[in-house]
């Protein structure tokens, strides 16, 4: 029955978008909500609200490739993640589409937040050390990765070195190298390996393997994973971070864009550079208290509160489980216009189910999601081989160990999270039943006092009718004694033994 409901749903949907489009072919369309059912339920209306938004940007796109943000926000304000899923999608698919073809022979430059007449810090690098670079592959907060051939090997290599060049702070650099000697210890074909560490004129760098693909974002910017193939991909992200957790590393950064998928579809694990080697005392730790560690989209609660004594293996489940909503619905668990916002998101609100975005999400995929993505440490799964253990329930069709959370629990948590809230709703429950008593007493007073009374005291009446139904009671199982016989009247009694008795 339900699947049923769902096919009828989706047939509703392809029809209102089938003449949405007619419309749009036709310029006859004047808005999206002539088009939406609004007395649907929320997130029916949204389902159709996301296609509808897909078609015309679209549109928008081939036709003049300018998107009104601030129209479809003012048109669209409480359905505000739709609109920003949709429009993320379409802006990545046409930068993407924009992009020139790469040139490896480009002159590479190298940014240095210190100007410099000094040779080795101009902005032109073509070698470092035995490596010579051929292109840019990617940049980020703390160091640039280039494509580069390893002569000495005859090999082509990533070839990772830190963005301020010879200028690094001495904070940075202990950064890089603790990246590193993180990854160094790793040794699993679902992680990238670091081949050597060295420093050449200044510029420290280390190389490791290419990956010849794309990051996870990319390829869910392309297309979303089905729920399937998204359980498969996470087993094996689970387990290599699980390989990790076992030789002592947390990595503290997980997300899409730190997942690389080979020319196999293999995904591949990168960037340490923010990872935690638990083997080494926590002095040692580049980070300090209060200090956020991570992307605040796919960061766990206690690494935004910035308590770095609760963060530890459980907040890479939080991360790997955020993994798996984006690859599901194209969106993380929390964004927001802020990192502010989003911060607030992360602690207080919790995310929304990604069947709403996703119908096809089934209930124990989501029930694994949400579990890796509980506020609490302690209700997430306990280690990453639990969660991979778990996904491989799920893609056998067996039952999985987690259980979706009750109404009663959300509830509480609810209450646990905005206590001045729950306070003020418990207070106007209980002036509500006081009202509906005074209201009933004072009917009451106003009947007496037009002349009606009752039979007979109303306790005295009820204490009667609880005792003859007990008496009968104790007659099923027991022969009357007299004095109950003559309490509740020795016909009733006989009946009941003579029934009992049969």
């Amino acid at each position: 029955m339900a699947s049923d409901n769902h096919d009828h749903l989706w047939e509703q949907i392809d029809t209102t978008c089938d003449q949405f489009e007619l419309a749009l072919q036709d310029g006859a369309c004047g808005s999206i909500a002539d088009f939406l059912i609004e007395d649907w339920p929320g997130d029916h209306r949204r389902l159709l609200l996301r296609e509808l938004l897909d078609l015309e940007l679209e549109y928008s796109t081939r036709s003049d490739g300018h998107i009104d943000v601030e129209k479809y926000a003012r048109q669209f304000a409480s359905d505000r993640d739709v609109l920003d899923n949709c429009i993320s999608r379409h802006e990545s698919r046409a930068n993407r589409a924009a992009r020139p073809a790469h040139d490896e022979t480009q002159v590479l430059r190298q940014p240095s937040s210190v100007d410099s007449d000094d040779a080795t810090s101009s902005v032109q690098i073509r070698d470092v050390g035995e490596f010579t670079l051929t292109g840019e592959i990617a940049r980020g907060a703390m160091g640039i990765v280039y494509k580069a051939i390893d002569h000495s090997l005859n090999r082509t290599v990533a070839l990772k070195v830190i963005l301020s060049g010879k200028f690094a702070s001495s904070e940075e650099v202990k950064r890089f190298q603790n990246e590193a000697r993180a990854a160094a210890l790793l040794d699993h074909p679902n992680i990238v390996p670091i081949y050597e560490v060295g420093k050449a004129n200044g510029q420290h760098y280390f190389s490791m393997g290419l990956v010849d693909g794309h990051d996870l974002t990319s390829a869910v910017s392309q297309d979303l994973y089905a729920p399937r193939p998204a359980a498969e991909l996470m087993v094996k992200l689970a387990c290599a971070v699980q390989y990790a957790h076992e030789q002592g590393i947390l990595h503290r950064d997980l997300k899409p864009a730190n997942v690389l998928i080979d020319d196999r579809q293999e995904p591949r694990l990168t960037d340490f550079g923010l990872a935690k080697n638990l083997n080494v005392e926590a002095t040692s730790d580049l980070t300090r208290s209060g200090q956020l560690i991570g992307t605040p989209s796919y960061m766990a609660p206690e690494q935004a509160r910035g308590e770095l004594d609760k963060i530890g293996r459980t907040s890479d489940v939080y991360a790997l489980g955020a993994i798996l909503y984006f690859v599901l619905t194209g969106r993380p668990p929390h964004r927001a216009a802020s990192v502010a916002e989003t911060l607030q998101q992360l602690l207080q609100e919790d995310p929304v189910s990604p069947r709403v975005f996703s119908p096809q999400v089934g209930r124990d995929l989501e029930t694994i999601c949400l579990t890796c993505l509980a506020k609490e440490s302690a209700q997430r799964y306990s280690s990453c081989d639990a969660l991979a253990s778990d996904l491989r329930h799920y893609l056998a069709g067996d039952p999985i160990a987690a259980r979706p959370v009750s109404a009663v629990v959300r509830w509480g948590r609810w209450c646990k999270r905005y206590p001045a809230r729950a306070s003020s709703l418990a207070t106007a429950a209980l002036l509500l039943v006081v009202i509906v008593v005074g209201v009933g007493y004072r009917r009451e007073m106003l009947s007496t006092a037009a002349g009606w009374q009752p039979p007979t005291s109303w306790p005295r009446a009820a204490s009667r009718r609880l005792t003859r139904l007990n008496s009968i009671a104790y007659c099923w199982r027991r022969p009357p004694p007299k004095h109950v016989m003559n309490l509740v009247g020795p016909g009733v009694l006989r009946s009941c033994w003579r029934k009992r008795t049969r």
